[in-house]
């Protein structure tokens, strides 16, 4: 089911087992993945079916130095479907030195590793519609050559990696319909969070507000809460909250969120 926000009463309280913020290859991923697990899915939106200027324009931002990072609302999209609409189908799993503490590189190191990772891609692969998880020249027996350069075997660096390019699949477009068919998931549309209230412990989530570009406010109340809104968007939630509780307490989920995005760009 696709409802929007505006077409709700004012102040409506919104239920399910798990809230996901966000609608794009994570929230999207997810939603699909807990289908079939009898949970009431609702997933929270800020965009529509198709883009438009004022909810994309919630993207803006500054860049420090647009030489090293494009401006923040150029390939990040604000609709349904999330940047899939728009991105250019490139696969490839992460390194295992992406997770590695590095002394050279600044906040560098992750709670996780490569492996708790990789039981996920296969089905990332599926759903990017993306082929077999195989990007390594040697596990595919199709190719004719499986080096880069015949008899070179560096010690640093892997010469035999492969990359591997979706349709692209536009997640909006492709699995619309089973969330217009589900009979457990709910999609919201035009629904900005506004605020995370947290329990009297500081460390739950009680509920979140979510609020149009019309005015239109709604609550929304679950067991668990996901945010999967991806790396800009994410700490910039935790940040703005403004629940009374101590914010320290809410930037601590922070590593919890960036481990399930994690999985869920893996997935």
């Amino acid at each position: 089911m696709v409802l929007d926000l505006d077409d709700l009463p004012d102040d409506h309280m919104l239920h399910a087992d798990v809230c996901i913020v966000g609608a794009g290859a994570a929230g999207i991923a997810l939603a699909l993945d807990l289908e079939s697990s009898g949970y009431d899915i609702l997933v929270l939106e800020s965009g529509s079916l198709k883009p438009e200027p004022k909810t994309q324009a919630l993207y803006d931002g500054e860049v420090s130095d647009e030489r090293m990072h494009s401006p923040t609302d150029r390939y990040r999209q604000r609709r349904f479907g999330g940047s899939t609409t728009v991105w250019g189908g490139r696969c490839m799993p992460f390194d295992e030195i992406d997770f590695s503490t590095r002394s050279y590189v600044p906040y560098s190191g992750w709670p996780i590793s490569l492996a708790d990772l990789l039981s996920f891609y296969p089905p990332a692969n599926k759903l990017c519609e993306a082929g077999e998880f195989k990007y390594q020249a040697r596990e595919c027996a199709d190719l004719s050559q499986t080096q880069l350069i015949q008899d070179f075997s560096p010690e640093n660096f892997s010469a035999d990696s492969l990359e591997r390019f979706s349709c692209p699949t536009d997640f909006g477009k492709r699995y619309l319909h089973r969330f217009e068919s589900s009979p457990n998931i709910c999609v919201v549309l035009h629904a900005n969070l506004l605020n995370i209230e947290l329990g009297d412990n500081g460390t739950t989530t009680e509920s979140v507000t979510v609020c149009s570009l019309h005015g239109k406010k709604a609550s929304a109340r679950a067991r668990f809460f996901v945010l999967a809104t991806g790396g800009l968007e994410v700490p910039r939630i935790l940040l703005n909250c403004r629940d009374t509780q101590n914010r320290v307490s809410v930037i601590k989920m922070t590593w919890w969120v960036v481990f399930i995005c994690a999985i869920l760009r893996a997935r």
